[in-house]
């Protein structure tokens, strides 16, 4: 998926590690600019513009998910 503001990780690491995990890693296939993350990815496959990005699974409004590559808008 892609870490964009990076809120998403900041709300779901804290709520996984209460949970006691041996080890906890994060992985993403697109990082736009290097957000503050309470935990910053171990693998990162792309870093992305500062653009609005769909295909490959993400969408806009539903739309564009289904594209075989990433676009921006």
């Amino acid at each position: 998926d892609i870490v964009d503001s990076g809120n998403t990780v900041n709300r779901v690491v804290p709520l996984l590690e209460s949970r006691g995990p041996r080890s906890l890693e994060l992985c993403t296939l697109l990082q736009k600019r290097p957000p503050r993350l309470v935990k910053q990815p171990r693998w990162v496959g792309f870093d992305a513009p500062d653009v609005f990005l769909v295909g490959y699974g993400l969408d806009c409004d539903e739309n564009f998910r289904h594209l075989p590559y990433i676009a921006s808008l």
